[in-house]
């Protein structure tokens, strides 16, 4: 069996098609809203929720916090923060994997980093790349 000992670096930028994937979410729970038009005060105070909720993801899909990823030979994570700095990280166990995209969850010391990778914003060779290693860990 290979081994998959290389540091592998990903830059992270912003992902359209996240962006469309979550505008078209809440146009479609605009559509479904305005279709079941009386509205209770639960539905209404629900669908505010939802909405900056949605907005809040937009505009995490657009400025993403962390600008690059980086797993070096001994499995140690490092994230590199839109604010220049560099943070050693750990993985969270459970992370969504997936042929074109990821969601990783890092925890540093400045809390909780949730890293979505799309097949539009990230390198396919550095992808495929941290794919194998996620679903293959390296073990010394």
């Amino acid at each position: 069996m290979a081994t998959f000992t290389g540091p592998i670096y990903i830059s992270v930028s912003a992902s359209t098609k996240l962006r469309c994937l979550v505008s078209g979410l809440g146009i479609l729970l605009f559509a479904i809203v305005i279709a079941c038009y009386p509205l209770s005060w639960v539905m209404g105070v629900w669908l505010v929720a939802t909405l900056l909720y949605l907005r809040r993801l937009t505009r995490f899909c657009t400025e993403p916090s962390v600008t690059g990823i980086l797993l070096d030979s001994s499995n140690q994570w490092t994230l590199f923060l839109r604010t220049k700095e560099r943070v050693s990280a750990e993985l969270f166990s459970f992370n969504l994997l997936g042929s074109r995209f990821a969601a990783l969850n890092f925890r540093s010391q400045y809390g909780v980093k949730n890293v979505f990778l799309m097949s539009d914003n990230v390198e396919s060779d550095a992808f495929r790349r941290l794919r194998v290693r996620l679903r293959h860990p390296y073990q010394p």
